[in-house]
Formats: C-alpha cells, structure tokens, sequence
C-alpha cells in the first residue's frame, strides 16, 4: 500500500489478464524511489481487499523489475500497489503501528491540517 498514491498501481500484464478498460490517455507515474514510469488510467470492474469488491480506478503500467524486486523482498505482492484512496472507499486506513491495513467504521478529515507548502 502507498499511503502517498491514489490510484492503485497494477502490472500492465496483470490489468489485461483481469480485464482493465484503460482509457486511452498516458499518464507518468512516480513510484517512491523517484524515477517515473508510464503507465495509464483505467477502470477495473472488482478490486477485491479483505472480501471487499467495489468497482475501482487503477493506473496499468509496465512495473520496472527493481519494483518487483523490492515489492518481493517486502514479503508483497509484485504486481499491485494498493493507492490510498481505494483502501479509503473500501473501509480500511494504513496503520504504521501493525504495517497493514486496518478495517475502519469511518473515514478521516482534518481540517485543520495546514497547506503542504507551510509544512516544516
């Protein structure tokens, strides 16, 4: 899961096995060691997490094999990165204390939270 992602990350293999109706706009993605990949949108028709199935919004891409490696060597599935905003529709929300997802009755909004240019 990349907390710092909205959209869910697929190989581009694995979004043509599952049927992924991409859109046709090519779109660069950042993965989180800084280099860019290209990739596009797309609309997947079930996108299961813990028996959660609602439709959802991925971006397909052809996944660099030091992603797979290191997505791998994290004990994770090599072919998918969870965006946050999917985890968020389905119920769940990242917990940095267990390292996984965690089920949630509620979604969080902070309002009070300061422009991203004014944090130090």
């Amino acid at each position: 899961m990349d907390a710092c992602s909205s959209l869910t990350l697929l190989d581009a293999a694995v979004a043509a096995e599952v049927g992924v109706k991409l859109t046709g706009r090519i779109i660069k993605l950042m993965v989180a060691d800084g280099h860019e990949i290209v990739g596009g949108p797309g609309i997947v028709e079930k996108l299961a997490v813990e028996c959660e199935e609602p439709p959802g919004h991925v971006a397909a891409a052809k996944l660099p094999l030091k992603l797979k490696g290191r997505l791998q060597a994290l004990g994770l599935a090599e072919w998918c990165v969870f965006g946050f905003s999917t985890l968020e529709i389905l119920g769940f929300e990242p917990s940095t204390a267990k390292g996984k997802e965690e089920k949630v009755e509620h979604l969080r909004y902070n309002l009070n939270r300061l422009p991203a240019a004014n944090v130090s």
